[in-house]
């Protein structure tokens, strides 16, 4: 999605912006727990896979048992119904395997100021990787490290730059691994917060972590940059993402600290950057620069396309393939392969005139692959009525994917007489659904769709 950009252009970028947004705090303080990284076996098991993880973390580093094995632990344990693993269900089951080597309770914290502040000091002060709830409570990650200006247990303030975080969403291989993401980025978009089991007071922001009181220290944030009305360019995001490497490979406590994600990004070069839009505030949209080896991807940058905030980096051990599932014609080819299964959307039967099997509630809807509503071939639909007229990448945290490296692709065309709309979606992997499972229609949630 490259479009053209003079030198006129170019420069009006660097007047308005003469340098990046500063990505880590001035006398950096670093603390980055290694902890193995997993990828949750099915898409309900993210609690599971976190808690492999944090048991095979440096300090705790025990045999690991199966996702299974903690899944089935953990289940029954839950404190809501509903949930695949709740902040209880997860507690019951560290405290159990920990064996003693670390004590954890869960936090559910009215301030979001103070639920970052519980995991900066679990990780400073234990030396334990704490686990917390993204995305309105819906998926699992680990917080495995954290970038300060000073050490967060001996300052009576402090100012946090990010956390390191390791995402088990999904598969054998992943762009979770080893991902550094800004706390602005992490406020915004991650650690936004639900309610809590029916509990009062609004949204509650839920970790599992020490046990120790909330820090009183005030916690202050580094600037970040304005958004702008025009949209970056793919060339002004190369160059924003550019610097931005630069940045990391200048800072000692980084050279210091992550000699192994230093080399990845001296070893890479930096791919043409790839426009998402946000399917659930189409004001907003990312773009995400891949980090090449060759025709493999090591790692990626994610920026904010309105203002070219930086918003998080990844790197993986091994290379894998990506790129080319950013490609629009290879997803389209792959979507119209699909076509036959994919599950015909409620509006554009209502346009043909076609009864669905049964009366479906706007839930159900949302869920109509398993609600009985007929596949394109079973409604004798052939796959060269449907015109697709432009693929286009989105995002938003659902059942599809929790993970932003991951965008969906959004189909829009016509099929047969109906007017041109949304067709349906596509995950990398080909599964073509009718529409994204978004949070508010979700059945079960929290810690994992179910």
């Amino acid at each position: 999605m490259r479009t053209g950009t003079g030198n006129r252009r170019y420069l009006s970028w660097k007047w308005i912006f003469p340098a990046v947004v500063v990505i880590l705090a001035l006398g950096c303080w670093v603390k980055n727990i290694t902890t193995p990284y997993y990828t949750q076996t099915t898409s309900y098991y993210c609690g599971a896979a976190s808690a492999q993880m944090i048991l095979n973390s440096e300090k705790i580093g025990i045999y690991v048992p199966s996702q299974a094995t903690l899944y089935n632990y953990i289940h029954p344990r839950n404190q809501c119904a509903g949930w695949a693993t709740d902040p209880k269900g997860l507690r019951d089951a560290l405290n159990n395997y920990a064996a003693g080597k670390a004590h954890f309770v869960f936090s559910a914290l009215a301030s979001q100021d103070d639920g970052v502040k519980k995991l900066a000091y679990t990780i400073d002060r234990y030396g334990v990787p704490p686990a917390s709830l993204i995305y309105g409570c819906m998926h699992w990650v680990v917080v495995r490290g954290v970038i300060t200006d000073v050490q967060p247990t001996t300052a009576a303030s402090y100012t946090i730059s990010g956390f390191f975080v390791n995402d088990p969403w999904y598969g054998s291989t992943s762009l979770g691994e080893n991902k550094y993401i800004d706390i602005a980025h992490w406020k915004a978009d991650y650690f936004t917060g639900c309610g809590w089991c029916g509990s009062p007071g609004g949204n509650k922001y839920i970790s599992v972590v020490d046990p120790e009181p909330v820090q009183k220290v005030v916690l202050k944030f580094p600037a970040v940059l304005a958004r702008r009305a025009q949209m970056l360019t793919a060339q002004q995001a190369r160059e924003q993402a550019s610097a931005i490497m630069k940045q990391f490979e200048g800072q000692p406590e980084f050279r210091k600290q992550f000699g192994e994600a230093l080399g990845v990004l001296k070893s890479s070069t930096l791919g043409a950057p790839i426009l998402v839009r946000r399917s659930d505030n189409q004001k907003n949209a990312y773009y995400i620069a891949p980090l090449q080896k060759g025709n493999l991807t090591s790692g990626a940058i994610l920026l904010d396309a309105y203002s070219g905030q930086f918003q998080e980096v990844t790197y993986v051990k091994r290379p894998l393939e990506y790129v080319p599932k950013l490609e629009i014609r290879n997803a389209t080819a792959l979507f119209k392969r699909n076509l036959p299964n994919l599950r015909i959307r409620p509006e554009i039967m209502r346009e043909l005139d076609i009864k669905p099997a049964r009366t479906t509630s706007l839930v159900s809807e949302a869920h109509a692959a398993d609600m009985g509503l007929k596949s394109f071939r079973e409604l004798n639909i052939k796959p060269e009525e449907v015109r697709i007229s432009r693929m286009e990448l989105v995002w938003e945290p659902s059942a599809e994917s929790q993970n932003p490296y991951y965008p969906l692709w959004k189909a829009i065309g016509t099929v047969r007489k109906a007017r041109e709309q949304t067709v349906g979606y596509m995950d990398f992997k080909g599964r073509v659904v009718p529409d994204i499972t978004k949070a508010v229609r979700i059945e079960q949630k929290g810690g994992g769709i179910r």
